[in-house]
Parts: C-alpha cells; structure tokens; sequence
C-alpha cells in the first residue's frame, strides 16, 4: 500500500479546489464579466495614497497649477462626500478633474499651467461643456456670408 504526505495530499486538494473555484467561477458569472471587472480595476490606483497625490501621480505629465488639485478635491468631496487614503472615488475621478480644468480651451505650457475653472458633474450642471467650441463671432460671421 502506497503512503501519500500530508504534504502531498494538501497539495492536490488545494488544486481540486482550485479547479471546482474555477468552473463555479464561470458557470455563475462568466469570463467576460469577470475579465470586465479585472478591467475596473485601475480605480485601485493608488489605493494607499492621499486622494492629491493620486491627482498629482496621475497627471504628473501634465502642468497643473498647484492649488487646482486642491480646489477640485473641495468640490469633489462636498459633491460626493469624504474620500479618503483608502477610499475608492467614482470611476470618472480623473476624467472630471480634467473636464473642471481649463484643459481644453487651451494648450497647457510649463508657463501656463492648467488652472481649476469650476466643478464638472452633468448632474449638478448640466449646461456646462467644457469641449463645446464658443460661438463664432461677428466678423467670422460676417465672412461666411
């Protein structure tokens, strides 16, 4: 009669499990929602960090005025409440500090660095778009004619 370790044993139950996790996994979830997930995911940036310097690593190759992040991070928690070290802030965090931002009205230089213009959340103002070009003005009207 053959003796198998403890070791041994452990081991090969480990994998059975594993495999039972695996198939369970799959039948009541799916591939493609678990792969979805892994891929929301990147809200885990910086977990451990201060939410200003999760701003700052995340835009570190942008030029942003220093009290921007600040300004934004006020309004953003009196939006949505306290975000803290470990808290996980909604999925458009970064998007929303860019589209607060002067950003795209005008190219940032390490002269002119982006500057904090005012909250964006469509839901507490919805009227404000920040890559809406500005009207034409008279004279380019004046020309199309």
């Amino acid at each position: 009669m053959t003796t198998i370790s403890r070791r041994t044993f452990l081991a090969a139950a480990s994998a059975v499990m594993a495999g039972a996790g695996a198939w369970v996994v799959e039948q009541r979830v799916g591939w493609r929602r678990l792969w979805r997930f892994a891929g929301e995911l990147d809200r885990l940036e910086g977990f451990w960090r201060a939410p200003l310097a999760r701003l700052e690593a995340h835009f570190s190759w942008l030029p942003v005025h220093p009290e921007a992040y600040a300004e934004y991070l006020e309004d953003y928690q009196e939006a949505f409440g306290p975000i803290g070290r470990f808290s996980l802030p909604r999925p458009t965090f970064h998007t929303a500090f860019l589209l607060s931002t002067d950003f795209f009205n005008r190219p940032p230089t390490p002269d002119a660095p982006v500057r904090y213009v005012a909250f964006y959340d469509p839901q507490i103002s919805p009227c404000v778009n920040p890559l809406a070009q500005p009207p034409p003005s008279d004279d380019e009207l004046a020309r199309l004619r």
